[in-house]
């Protein structure tokens, strides 16, 4: 089971046709508007959430799940109140045990995994926060690198305990978060023998 999923980075609108050629297609926050009709939309961006609120309560989601991992009391008091789409089933106590990492990305990839049950997850759009991403406009570039390295231990866990996924990355995909997650996999790995050996 080949899982695609598209994140909003910058690879993710040039790499978005080898998305749609998987057995299934994941969607994140405003990636949603380059592949409209996903089998799994994740939506943790309150701020998306609420600037297009009305287009989302509009949209026929058909036979699509949808994985809010929004938290309408957060701390930082982004969201205003969670998304309701018509009669669709919408994910909320799925969403929590799935996300781990405050990133959608990790909430989509784990979906990918433990929910599609994908042998293979092919990735675009998952980049990292760089000095260049819209992110970095609005954040430190400290709480851009912890946000990194908090989601790169994730998705290296996710690697670790699930071996046998397949993990490809579209051009450009990870240019952040890949060689992060490579070495915290093979810290964990060594660790793990370490500990069995």
């Amino acid at each position: 089971m080949r899982v695609g999923i598209l994140g909003g980075g910058p690879s993710g609108e040039p790499n978005e046709h080898h998305i749609r050629r998987c057995d299934k297609t994941i969607c994140m926050n405003a990636s949603i508007q380059i592949i409209p009709f996903p089998d799994a939309y994740c939506v943790a961006d309150p701020r998306f959430i609420d600037a297009n609120r009305d287009a989302f309560e509009t949209m026929a989601f058909t036979e699509c799940e949808i994985f809010q991992g929004v938290v309408t009391d957060h701390p930082d008091g982004y969201a205003s109140k969670p998304l309701c789409i018509g009669e669709t089933s919408i994910h909320y106590g799925m969403a929590d045990a799935l996300y781990h990492g405050r990133t959608v990305g990790v909430m989509a990839i784990r979906i990918a995994i433990q929910h599609f049950g994908a042998t293979e997850i092919v990735i675009a759009g998952i980049d990292g926060y760089g000095a260049d991403s819209k992110l970095a406009k609005t954040h430190s570039p400290l709480w851009c690198e912890k946000i990194n390295e908090h989601a790169a231990m994730a998705l290296a866990m996710l690697k670790v305990m699930h071996p046998s996924v397949v993990w490809t990355w579209c051009e450009g995909a990870g240019k952040i978060l890949k060689p992060i997650i490579e070495r915290k996999a093979a810290m964990l790995k060594d660790a793990i023998s370490k500990i069995e050996g």
